[in-house]
């Protein structure tokens, strides 16, 4: 008998090839990112499902070839601690990690907790004491969720679509039989046809309503 050859697909080997990736993809950007005259940084917090922080940082500089405004993801960096201190370190260390001239910094975007952009100990003041031009400014994908977040139960279209999405969504997955039942369901060409007019008219519907809110 012949021997098999190899598969790849140990969790071990699997992560090591995506980690790779992670390797490729970050120094394309890197280099990318080299070639423009200044940079920002995007930084924000959140507890992933192991219970763990996770601190997702992105770069945002203008792309010299396109002429054109790119956003890209770094990467995550779990933390050990979530005071101001800590988070300006990771911050800092891992951009000179990956190879990225401090010097050229001009700009960082979080959201308005104090520990971000406290004026007197925040990261943002932590930061700005090695890199005096990266000024600080409140992201304004954050100013737009804490709108809605506020506006959407008083606009009754939205907090229906919300309110209903989220009660569908325990239903289907807190029952071992709910979720089978909705995986084994098949959707007829008709009815898939269907559902993506009705989505695309919902669609629509909350871009009109997003636009009064803002």
């Amino acid at each position: 008998m012949q021997s098999q050859g190899p598969h790849y697909l140990s969790p071990k080997v699997q992560n090591e090839l995506i980690y790779c990736c992670e390797i490729e993809i970050r120094e394309k950007i890197v280099n990318d990112c080299k070639l423009a005259d200044f940079h920002s940084v995007c930084a924000d917090e959140t507890t992933d499902v192991s219970v763990k922080e996770q601190l997702s940082l992105c770069i945002r500089f203008v792309d010299s070839i396109k002429s054109e405004v790119r956003e890209e993801f770094m990467g995550f960096v779990e933390l050990t601690k979530t005071d101001a201190e800590n988070i300006a370190e990771n911050i800092m260390t891992y951009l000179k990690k990956w190879g990225l001239d401090i010097a050229k910094l001009r700009g960082q975007g979080y959201d308005g907790a104090s520990v971000m952009s406290g004026h007197v100990n925040g990261v943002q003041t932590r930061i700005r004491r090695n890199c005096p031009r990266a000024y600080y400014v409140h992201c304004r994908s954050h100013n737009l969720n804490l709108v809605v977040t506020q506006r959407y139960k008083v606009v009754n279209p939205i907090r229906n679509i919300m309110d209903n999405a989220v009660q569908l969504t325990w239903f289907l997955c807190g029952s071992a039989n709910r979720d089978n039942i909705l995986k084994n369901e098949k959707l007829t060409e008709s009815d898939l046809m269907n559902n993506t007019m009705e989505i695309h008219d919902e669609d629509d519907i909350i871009g009109k309503i997003l636009q009064e809110v803002m």
